[in-house]
């Protein structure tokens, strides 16, 4: 009672983690799916950037060096279209891998505040149906 040194070693012990493993593999499932297709675009933008910057450098003349040929504007108008979707389709690439994870969580938090009140309830209606048999029986 007078507080000794071994009662406040008892008292602080370290916080124990205990890491919810299964969730922890279902994000990094859901990221894994999406982090393909993320990498796959992250890979075609990249090609297309280098095949813009190779075909802006591109030189015919040093005299026209800053004149492209009417195939090489309509090239480099495709690359840069094909950029600009591949730009967009990476951005909702990367926001539904965001949606999904959050879902995940959403649907973990949702079942965890209604698995115990229904397990509660189950039960309730469970012991009241063997009450309930016992005492017609008698």
């Amino acid at each position: 009672m007078a507080g000794d040194s071994h009662l406040i070693g008892i008292r602080s012990r370290a916080s124990m983690s205990r890491p919810f493993t299964l969730i922890k593999k279902m994000e990094a499932a859901a990221e894994a799916r999406g982090q393909a297709k993320i990498d796959e675009l992250q890979q075609s933008l990249q090609e297309t950037q280098q095949r813009l910057s190779e075909l802006e450098q591109q030189k015919k003349d040093k005299d026209q060096r800053f004149i492209l040929s009417p195939e090489q504007k309509a090239e480099l108008d495709n690359f840069r279209k094909k950029q600009a979707e591949v730009s967009k389709e990476l951005k909702q690439a990367q926001k539904d891998l965001r949606k999904e994870v959050v879902s995940l969580e959403t649907r973990l938090k949702w079942l965890n505040i209604l698995a115990m009140p229904f397990a509660v309830t189950l039960a309730g209606i469970g012991i009241a149906a063997v009450k309930r048999k016992r005492t017609s029986a008698k």
